[in-house]
């Protein structure tokens, strides 16, 4: 049962990791994890693994889902303030929060797995094929049914 769950959140995570990419998000230099899966380590390895970062976790918080949401806001602001996109700052103090350090507050929990790269490149690419046969079977369909 387990390998079913690391393939749907590897299908999850590859899907976040391609449509992220074609908006022009890319180059991302850690992942913060929060909610309930952040307590899952075979979760966090696999998103590790797809998007070839580190990923940190909020330590023991009962309330890690509601923290990572104000960080995303307060990311927003911040972008909607520089008119486009900022690097993600951790500190209010305005220092970047980059990945070749771990940030106050949060713990590595998973490491991307070198082996896993080129694994996670063919995935890539196979959901990339899937994903495009797949749209262009609903087009055809909406243009049938019209």
């Amino acid at each position: 049962m387990c390998c079913v769950f690391r393939n749907a959140d590897a299908a999850q995570f590859l899907a976040m990791k391609t449509h992220s990419a074609s908006l022009g998000l890319s180059g991302v230099k850690r992942i913060i994890a929060t909610g309930g899966a952040s307590q899952n380590a075979a979760i966090l390895q696999v998103l590790s693994d797809v998007f070839q970062v580190r990923v940190f976790v909020i330590p023991s918080s009962d309330q890690s889902a509601s923290v990572g949401a104000a960080l995303r806001a307060m990311h927003g602001v911040r972008c909607a303030q520089a008119g486009g996109f900022v690097p993600f700052i951790q500190r209010s103090n305005g220092s970047s929060a980059s990945g070749s350090s771990s940030p106050a507050n949060l713990v590595l929990a998973a490491v991307p797995a070198p082996n896993n790269e080129a694994i996670v490149a063919r995935l890539t690419a196979r959901f990339k094929r899937l994903e495009a046969r797949t749209v262009d079977t609903l087009k055809t369909e909406a243009r049938v049914q019209q």
